[in-house]
Formats: C-alpha cells, structure tokens, sequence
C-alpha cells in the first residue's frame, strides 16, 4: 500500500518518481532547464544561469528543521512551457509529497528518488516507441526524445521516471498501479549510479 498516494488522477497524472542522477556538473549560478518542444517530439535539458522565472518540476525530500519535510527544487522549466504551480496549488498538495517523502524514507531512497511532475507525457508517442535520455558531456546537453523499441538495446537502459497509473482490472491493492518509466541510454549504467547519492549536494539545492 505503500505508493498509493499515487492513486488519485489529480496526483498519477501529474506526478511520478525520478531517479536522481548527475550529467555534468553546474557552477553555482547554473541550474538545468528543460525546453520541451511538442511539435518536434523532442526535449532539451541545459544549464542557465539562474532565472527567477524557471519553474521546478523535480524536487528532492529532506527533513525538515522547522518542518517534517522540506523540497528542494532540483531542476527547471522554461516559464513559458507549463503553468506555474502557485503556493496555492503546492499547499493543497502538501499532503501527497509528504507522503512520498515518508515512504522514500522508509525505503531509505530519500537520496535516490525525486518528485517529478509528467512534463515528458506531453511528447506523444506510439506503443512502438520510448521515450530515451542522451547525455553529450562535454557540450553540457540533455537530449529526450522517442526511439524505436526495434533500435534499442534494452539491457543498456536504465530506468529514470517512473508513473504510477491505476490498474481497474487488479481487485489486489498492492498490484493496484501499473509502473511505466522513461528511460536513459548507456550513460546512466556505466556513470550515473555512481552519481545518484551525491546529486543534490553537488547542486546545492535551495528549499522551495
């Protein structure tokens, strides 16, 4: 019962989990903001300077001093992709990160699992096809986009987002959420696990 609150469509629709993994790194003014372009079917990841406009869409859980939870913002959207989630919006859902944070910290995955919003839902894709992360390294770019099922190897993949979609058909509580993921390329299996404990301490993440 432990990731059912993922269940409503409110949350499953919007929300998933994200494997939290370093490319590159950022200099202190940098943070990495994501373009998705619809029509193109393809998203690119950078780093910018720090822009007060960006939205965060992946969050990090951490105790809180003051509070039980604290979210650290660990990556971006351009202001102009998607509305922006009002304080508003994020204390009526207050109660759904706490829970994730809980069950994260039961798992002791607090350091490898983010809350990520479904942003990559919005690049339509056929049963055919998934979607792919690709890392240049040394141009400092995230490229997303989808692959053919047929061109890929799957045992050079490594899942990194994770959606939690009801099952109707499944009287069985704890088979109640169908997982579907995204996917990285090679890079993730030979580079990014190493990575995942310390990601959001070579970010210096600041509380949303």
């Amino acid at each position: 019962m432990r990731w059912q609150c993922f269940r409503p469509p409110q949350v499953n629709e919007r929300f998933g989990l994200s494997l939290l993994h370093k490319h590159f790194g950022l200099s202190e003014e940098e943070i990495i903001v994501r373009k998705v372009n619809v029509k193109r079917r393809i998203v690119d990841m950078s780093p910018k300077k720090n822009q007060n406009t960006a939205i965060p869409y992946l969050w990090k859980a951490a105790p809180g001093d003051r509070t039980r939870w604290q979210f650290f913002p660990l990556e971006f959207l351009g202001s102009h992709q998607r509305k922006k989630l009002t304080s508003k919006t994020m204390g009526k859902l207050a109660p759904f990160f706490c829970d994730v944070a809980q069950a994260l910290a039961d798992l002791d995955l607090l350091d490898v699992f983010g809350i990520g919003t479904t942003n990559i839902r919005d690049i339509p894709i056929s049963e055919h096809e998934m979607i792919i992360e690709t890392t240049d390294e040394e141009r400092r770019r995230l490229t997303v986009k989808p692959y053919l099922r047929s061109d890929v190897k799957m045992e050079e993949l490594t899942e990194t987002f994770w959606l939690f979609t009801p099952d109707e058909g499944s009287n069985d509580p704890e088979a109640a959420l169908e997982c579907k993921g995204q996917h990285c390329n090679r890079h993730c299996n030979r580079h990014c696990r190493g990575h995942c404990t310390g990601h959001c301490i070579d970010h210096n993440p600041k509380p949303e």
